[in-house]
């Protein structure tokens, strides 16, 4: 037994701990030509100091000698150590030694004693940064209209530069507000932090100090050259960790901001009111987000550049964006903003699309943006849409406020339903236009009877279905002698579903396989023709022979990966069924799956119940008998370790009485089986089925009821 009691004296300390040397700079952050001095703060002197200049590596080393609790470091500033120089120092030499109480003792002999510090001196790439503005001629203007942005780019110095390459972006703000965007600088990224690069080792971290008797030590004590106490043992060097440098200071801010140009034309006249003889308003219809691109715009010899817009019809404000490089060292970037407006907007919300027979109110909003009120006059006309309460208002905007209108509608025919809103108030107008998509979302239903005809005509009623859109659709009538032909729809979805993984494909083989005759026999309408079945399921046998692993087996979605048991089964089965009803089906794939179907069990995982290793070993012996490996002795084997027909799953039995069928040493449990089968069967009215259940392992083998009821039919 382990007992912990508190109390007693911690164990004097005998290692030799690395100790911390303080550096203070002069200044935060340095240019090219400057010379930091740095303050360095010894914990203990006279000490031999190592002094290494670090970017990404070792630049330079000297060696210097502190005699004094602090000593001043020149490092000159060049401009190869942009953006940053990270400088450590580390000392040797000898410190008062503590006894075992822990305080110091002058009586006793010196110890080793060894520190280490480092600085980050940030060096912006201020020198190397570009001022880039981007003015537009009018910071205001009507949608549609042009202006010329005016590029100007300068040194550090304030210097034009020559032949400096901008790229310049003017895209809507409110898109970019979407994601909150912002245009990096690439000043951030050419000049990102430059670590040390250089690892350190230290013996002295292994010393171990010896009892501290005085008059023992007194005799074999020695000091050296850099005044380290001699006639200790130095085990081989380790590595210690250093400090890490600490990070650096945010960048300089950029280029001062640009001046918003002066607005053109007044905006805040007096409303004159409506005027006869007014020209045709023009629609706003193109709403591209993106203004312009320029991606390479050459600078003057004064460093100037014009870029030509041509605003859409947004009625939004932009974002101007300019990016330049001069040379490999030099980047910038600049901002400024361009706003489209009118005195007059109109601005529609319209829903994204509408029903056939949906009533909605389109919203629209009237801005006003002059000092003064405004009456306007609203209007709007519509095609394959209804206005129910008419098309025109009148309303009074305040100044600078806005409105919101309502017009009721309603969507008539399926197709696109297109709206125009003008609004005017003698003077100042905006329109726009937009379109709707009206969808069908009617359905359609389908009712069968069936019954016997012995002897000369019976007379079926026939009652519409309510709430019927008379616009579309039918009624339409078909007999059949057998329902099979009603399965044309849940073909067709088959057949055209995109399916990708095995399992869906193999399904689709199988369906196919099994309808088509059926099909083709009745002449069912829509069903494709036999050479586009043919096409679908070559391609889905194609795709599934590259899907095949290397054992004959398959997984959900790709080959190489492990191979699933039932799902193994059921494609080869699907396969063989294909085959019989003379698809093309490479007989390779089939001999790569016997064996792995004939040793099944072998491949189960541990998770595996009994009732689903039961069912996949009856449904491998059934695809075997299907591809003319009979194996009647193996299914009866599984039914003795299992106990009997009551102790396996109705469909385990279904594929055993396949297996069993036409078989005379199997006559005893195919009658077990049935005699089974028809004690398990739940019957209504309309219609039986088999029941059976897998618990938790029904997911295993993509469990149904109605495949239950189909297996035991076939």
């Amino acid at each position: 037994m382990t007992y912990w009691v508190s109390g007693g004296e911690q164990p004097p300390e005998r290692e030799v701990k690395q100790q911390q040397v303080q550096i203070i700079p002069d200044k935060q952050a340095y240019r090219p030509g400057n010379t930091a001095e740095l303050l360095v703060m010894a914990p203990f002197y006279p000490a031999e100091a190592v002094v290494s200049w670090r970017r990404s590596g070792i630049v330079k080393t000297e060696r210097l000698t502190i005699d004094g609790p602090t000593k001043i470091l020149t490092v000159p500033i060049v401009d190869g150590m942009t953006p940053n120089l990270t400088v450590q120092v580390d000392l040797v030499g000898a410190a008062p030694r503590v006894n075992d109480q822990g305080l110091p003792d002058a009586s006793l002999p010196r110890r080793p004693a060894y520190a280490v510090g480092s600085i980050d001196l940030p060096i912006p790439p201020t020198h190397r940064t570009l001022a880039v503005t981007a003015v537009p001629a009018a910071a205001k203007l009507a949608p549609g209209a042009s202006t010329k942005i005016a590029i100007d780019v300068r040194d550090a110095n304030g210097r034009p530069v020559a032949d400096a390459e901008a790229a310049v972006i003017v895209v809507d703000e409110a898109i970019l507000s979407l994601t909150g965007y912002q245009f990096p600088s690439p000043i951030d990224t050419f000049y990102n932090h430059r670590d040390g690069g250089g690892r350190d080792y230290y013996s002295r971290a292994y010393v171990t100090l010896a009892r501290p008797d005085a008059s023992a030590l007194a005799q074999t004590t020695t000091r050296d050259g850099d005044g380290i106490a001699g006639g200790m043992p130095m085990p081989s060097p380790a590595m210690t960790a250093t400090p890490e440098a600490p990070p650096p200071p945010p960048p300089p801010p950029g280029a001062p901001m640009e001046k918003e140009a002066k607005a053109e034309g007044n905006m805040n006249r007096p409303n004159p009111g409506p005027q006869a003889g007014q020209p045709a308003i023009a629609i706003r219809s193109n709403f591209n987000p993106l203004a312009a691109f320029s991606p390479t715009v050459k600078t003057d010899a004064a460093g100037k550049a014009t870029v030509e817009v041509k605003l859409p019809d947004n009625l939004t404000r932009y974002r101007i964006v300019a990016i330049a490089v001069a040379g490999d060292r030099q980047y910038g970037k600049g901002e400024s903003a361009l706003t489209a407006r009118l005195p007059l907007m109109v601005r529609p919300s319209p829903p994204r699309f509408l029903n056939f027979g949906d009533t909605f109110k389109l919203p629209v909003v009237v801005q006003n943006q002059t000092d003064v009120a405004m009456t306007v006059q609203v209007a709007v006309r519509t095609t394959n849409a209804a206005l129910t309460e008419g098309g025109g208002r009148s309303v009074t905007v305040p100044a600078n406020d806005r409105v919101e209108l309502q017009f009721p509608a309603a969507a008539e025919l399926a197709g696109t339903a297109r709206f125009q809103i003008v609004g005017t108030n003698g003077r100042d107008s905006d329109a726009a236009e937009l379109a709707l998509p009206v969808w069908t979302p009617a359905t359609t239903e389908a009712f069968a009877t069936y019954g016997v005809i012995d002897a000369g005509t019976i007379r079926q009623p026939v009652a519409l279905p309510g709430k019927v859109v008379t616009q579309f659709g039918g009624l339409e009538v078909t007999t059949a002698s057998t329902n099979l032909q009603a399965l044309t729809d849940a073909m067709l979805y088959l057949v055209t579903y995109p399916f990708d993984c095995a399992e869906q494909r193999a399904s689709r083989i199988l369906a196919i396989a099994a309808l088509r005759d059926v099909l083709t026999a009745f002449k069912t309408k829509d069903l494709p023709s036999p050479a586009a079945l043919e096409a679908s399921v070559k391609a889905d046998v194609e795709h599934l022979s590259q899907m095949q692993n290397t054992d004959g087996g398959y997984a959900y979605w790709d080959r190489n990966y492990p191979s699933e048991p039932y799902l193994t089964v059921y494609v080869t089965n699907a396969l063989a069924h294909a085959k019989a009803k003379g698809f093309t089906v490479p007989q390779a794939l089939l001999d790569r799956a016997r064996p792995y179907l004939k040793d099944i069990e072998k491949h189960y995982p541990w998770y595996y119940g009994p009732d689903v290793r039961h069912a996949i070993s009856a449904y491998a012996l059934y695809t075997r008998k299907q591809l003319g490996d009979l194996d009647i002795a193996k299914g009866q084997q599984l039914l003795r370790e299992a106990g009997g027909v009551d102790k396996v799953t109705m469909e385990t039995d279904g594929w055993l009485l396949g297996l069993f069928a036409g078989d005379k040493t199997a006559q005893a449990e195919r009658a077990a089986i049935v005699r089974h089968a028809m004690n398990k069967v739940s019957e209504t009215a309309g219609a039986a089925n088999f029941t059976t259940s897998y618990a938790d392992g029904a997911y295993l083998l993509l469990a149904s009821d109605h495949r239950v009821d189909a297996v035991m039919l076939e």
